[in-house]
């Protein structure tokens, strides 16, 4: 969040999130939509 994920344009990518956490673009990607899912569904059910 900090570094620009979520900006438009993005200031940051999936790769380089990647790799300063040293692990694969594909396990970021599935923890962000965790994250999301997360924050959808609580505010769905504020609805």
């Amino acid at each position: 969040y900090r570094d620009g994920f979520f900006e438009s344009p993005k200031r940051i990518g999936l790769r380089e999130i990647a790799e300063r956490r040293g692990t694969s673009e594909s396990a970021i990607m599935r923890a962000i939509r965790r994250g999301e899912r997360k924050i959808i569904s609580k505010i769905i059910k504020h609805i």
